[in-house]
């Protein structure tokens, strides 16, 4: 007589097989007192697993147990001090934005400094061009306006000035 082999067994005590499955298995057990045997200390083993209470195990249990191991076992350098932090696991990943950021950082710095001196240069030439226009005409901005000139009476009818 052939015997059930031990993981149609075991799927027959977990209640996992088709209904045909489960009768021709139910028949055999019924005949055969080895596989009898084994279906009843799975049943056993079932019923002894049911009646174990549940215990809730700290969120951090499998970490400290690695942990633990890492400790025996030199070699293993899966928990080494290098290893907690995605830094050192994967340099890129912190390496090109670094760099991104210090060269958008460089052109910020570097465009400012040029517009200063840009800017700079600019005033100083139009303070030089003002300067040379008013020697050539001979204007000085505190000057009044010559009575009867057209600038005068320019001003008068504009601002209402007197001058």
């Amino acid at each position: 007589m052939k015997h059930i082999n031990e993981k149609k067994l075991s799927a027959y005590t977990d209640g996992e097989l088709p209904e045909n499955e489960t009768n021709k298995i139910k028949d055999h057990l019924k005949l055969c007192s080895d596989c009898r045997k084994k279906a009843e200390q799975l049943f056993d083993v079932m019923d002894l697993l049911g009646s174990i209470e549940e215990k809730e195990v700290s969120p951090y249990f499998f970490s400290k147990i690695k942990y633990k191991i890492s400790l025996n076992n030199p070699g293993n350098t899966t928990y080494s001090f290098f290893n907690r932090w995605a830094i050192f696991k994967n340099p890129k990943s912190v390496l090109i934005p670094s760099g991104v950021m210090l060269i958008v950082l460089l052109i910020v710095f570097t465009g400012n400094n040029l517009g200063k001196i840009f800017h700079t240069k600019v005033i100083n030439q139009e303070q030089m061009i003002s300067e040379e226009f008013n020697s050539l005409l001979n204007i000085s901005s505190l000057d009044t306006n010559p009575e009867g000139s057209l600038i005068s009476k320019y001003s008068i009818l504009i601002g209402g000035d007197n001058e």
